[in-house]
């Protein structure tokens, strides 16, 4: 159940961020899982719970960072690479968590701290 979970959530990140990246509209799905309080829009402390949680399901061994193989089914090497932004081949807590709020900022067209359908 728990290899269950672990999949199906870093499909999940793997797809939102994915969509993010690209400037693409999340799929209603992807937007209605992050959408935890069912108000019709993703705040961004919604979005940065859900990439901390996903953060701590995709680092396996624990160690406070994500290493190349544990990302390997959410990220390309090309946006493993974007994300470790002082090089040392792992992705910090703090990497990950600037990438992501980057993303967000970047796909809150209207800058009302929320993505929208």
């Amino acid at each position: 159940m728990k290899k269950i979970v672990l999949t199906a959530l870093t499909i999940t990140l793997a797809a939102a961020g994915a969509a993010l990246a690209q400037n693409a509209p999340l799929t209603e799905g992807h937007f209605n899982h992050l959408d935890t309080n069912k108000d019709g829009k993703v705040s961004k402390a919604e979005y940065s719970a859900f990439m901390q949680q996903a953060f701590d399901q995709i680092d396996i061994n624990r160690d406070g960072s994500l290493s190349k193989p544990e990302t390997a089914k959410a990220l390309t090497p090309d946006q493993f690479a974007k994300v470790d932004a002082n090089k040392d081949g792992r992705i910090s807590r703090e990497e990950f968590l600037d990438q992501v709020t980057l993303e967000f900022d970047q796909n809150d067209k209207n800058k009302d701290g929320h993505l929208h359908k």
